[in-house]
């Protein structure tokens, strides 16, 4: 499948969440799923997009009040082939 842009950059102040909208340039085929890398993104496919809600948390264990990550949504088809969408996120220490 042929992305505008499989790998975004977001910013997100800790205890709050955003909305990252990864936009294909046809329609996804019927039986698409999306599976986010872990419980802060909550993806969901629709119609061209796949829509994700991205509330992450900052590490307890990490000093500063920023802290960047990378999460991963893995998109299937059912014609068995996959994409891999990418988030990257500053976090911030409110």
């Amino acid at each position: 499948m042929k992305w505008v842009s499989k790998d975004i950059a977001v910013t997100v102040k800790v205890n709050t969440s955003t909305e990252v909208v990864f936009e294909a340039y046809t329609t996804l085929p019927a039986g698409t799923t999306a599976l986010g890398s872990c419980s802060c993104i909550k993806p969901k496919v629709k119609g061209n997009k796949v829509i994700v809600r991205f509330s992450p948390n900052f590490p307890r264990h990490l000093p500063g009040k920023v802290y960047d990550t990378k999460k991963s949504i893995l998109v299937s088809y059912k014609d068995g082939t996959q994409d891999v969408l990418i988030i990257r996120g500053q976090i911030i220490k409110k």
